[in-house]
């Protein structure tokens, strides 16, 4: 079978037509990867407030009684509320809904906090209000605790259950 000149030309036309569709189709498809779409969003729109440092452990114990940000919904609010009055259990554990590429996190607790302000209050990240993944792992993390599990058989937990679902944040092992 041989094809007309034209009908070659009519055909590459039709291909070059939906090339747009496709890569339409992948932008879309790689932003909404991860926890909530939030690939496109900059840490700075992650953060309610203004830190003005980087935060220490100490730092946000100090702010274990805090009042959580009305943004954070019921459903979320225990792993918050886990992070302020545990952030030594959660700054040697990962989180693999893939913030770490596209909110710069380094650990789990940096789902839930963003820095201090210039008066040591903690100053929260939204991230972890609606990703499920990163309160799923404080959930883990929290439960793994209480059974009395020590740091690194719960960091080898966190990474072997959770480790499929995304890329990790590049967090150090616990010490020990």
């Amino acid at each position: 079978m041989v094809l007309h000149r034209n009908t070659a030309r009519r055909l590459d036309r039709r291909l070059y037509s939906i090339v747009p569709l496709i890569v339409l189709l992948l932008v879309f498809a790689t932003s909404s990867a991860g926890c909530g779409g939030s690939a496109s969003v900059s840490t700075s729109e992650h953060v309610s407030g203004k830190p003005v440092r980087a935060y220490t452990v100490d730092d946000v114990a100090k702010n274990a009684q805090a009042k959580l940000p009305s943004y954070v919904p019921s459903e979320m609010q225990e792993g918050y509320q886990y992070a302020l009055a545990h952030p030594d259990k959660l700054q040697y554990m990962p989180c693999y809904c893939g913030c770490g590429l596209t909110a710069e996190h380094k650990n789990n607790l940096d789902c839930y906090i963003a820095g201090v302000d210039e008066d040591g209050h903690a100053v929260f990240d939204n991230h972890a209000s609606f990703c499920a993944i990163c309160v799923e792992i404080t959930l883990d993390i929290k439960r793994l605790t209480a059974e009395g599990k020590t740091p690194k058989e719960i960091r080898a937990y966190v990474d072997q259950t959770h480790g499929p679902k995304g890329p990790s944040t590049d967090t150090p092992q616990p010490p020990g």
